[in-house]
């Protein structure tokens, strides 16, 4: 093989011939140019070389990803197992709240019962012998009272907080038509104004719903602004899951739902206290101003919830409240 210039020649066969003096005369033979081929086997070389280090390289990638998939794996692993002792943990949470709940409507109901029934009877029987000391047994009573609705309302939560989610189809226009005759001497006495709009048809316990209701429009009247008549409207709108607003997180994902606004014109609250006047316990008044337990909106949340929605509140202080319940529209569920 002969290289001239920029070009390779294969000698396929060459003779030579000398003269006497041992000199090279001519030489006779063929030859062909390879230099295309000789390029090719270059260029071919290279795109080997170049497949051989990205083939090593996918390897190395794939041995990459190969581990992250057996992190992942044992990842996944740690997480069941933690899901399954929460599960487990949850469990025992719900045997313990269905203890209380026992207990609740039998051993503590019970003394409270005594005390009031002996509380009546002794100032019935003796009122008039005790002179002031009437007042210390009527105090006692209104405690008692209030004891034993704290415990209905705690036995309450606590039903809630164990019974699974609710499936049957409940008419919310019945529902607060029922809640609405159970508060007719409450929005009577208040002078207060309630409109319903045209209310869906849901999946949801119906006495679950009645609650939340009853809850909603107990402290729409209750939180009236001082010579206001309260002014109260519950309507629903049908919206798309792509509406929902940003904060709102339902723990049952639907197509579409229905968005039902309980809106009254009550003193309202600071826009910082929406999401905690729906712990139990938590109250923005003192019991002098405002009678209650903070537990009714923890409730509220709590049977909104078991429907496979979130509920928000929306307020400005003196410019009244807009609670807004979030409830998947029937069988558009998704997995």
């Amino acid at each position: 093989m002969v290289r001239l210039g920029a070009s390779v020649f294969f000698t396929r066969w060459a003779r030579f011939f000398f003269d006497a003096a041992g000199m090279p005369l001519k030489i006779e033979g063929t030859a062909q140019d390879i230099t295309a081929q000789q390029e090719l086997q270059l260029v071919l070389e290279q795109q080997v070389q170049e497949r051989t280090e990205e083939l090593d390289a996918a390897n190395e990638e794939l041995a990459a990803s190969n581990e992250e998939l057996l992190a992942s794996y044992e990842e996944m692993a740690s997480a069941n197992e933690q899901l399954n002792e929460a599960n487990h943990l949850l469990n025992l949470s719900n045997e313990n709240l269905r203890q209380f709940a026992y207990i609740a409507s039998h051993d503590l109901q019970e003394p409270l019962r005594k005390i009031q029934t002996f509380g009546a009877l002794f100032q019935a029987q003796y009122g008039p012998q005790l002179g002031e000391g009437i007042n210390y047994i009527q105090r006692m009573q209104a405690a008692a009272t209030r004891m034993s609705s704290l415990i209905q309302d705690l036995l309450d939560f606590s039903r809630l907080a164990t019974q699974p989610d609710a499936e049957q189809l409940t008419d919310l226009n019945e529902v607060v038509d029922v809640v609405l005759t159970d508060l007719e001497m409450l929005t009577s006495e208040s002078e207060a104004s309630v409109k319903v709009k045209p209310l869906p048809t849901v999946r949801g316990d119906g006495r679950q719903l009645g609650q939340l209701f009853q809850n909603l429009l107990s402290n729409a009247i209750k939180f009236r602004r001082p010579n206001v008549t309260a002014m109260i409207q519950i309507q629903a709108i049908e919206i798309s899951q792509f509406d929902l607003p940003i904060e709102v997180r339902p723990p049952r994902q639907a197509r579409s739902y229905y968005r039902i606004d309980v809106v009254d014109n009550g003193i309202g609250f600071e826009p910082q206290y929406a999401q905690r006047i729906f712990q139990v316990f938590q109250r923005l008044h003192g019991k002098e101003q405002y009678s209650g337990r903070g537990i009714g909106l923890a409730i509220c949340e709590k049977a909104v919830t078991n429907c496979g929605g979130p509920i928000t509140a929306t307020s400005s202080p003196g410019e009244g409240a807009i609670f807004s319940v979030y409830l998947p529209k029937e069988k558009t569920y998704l997995s």
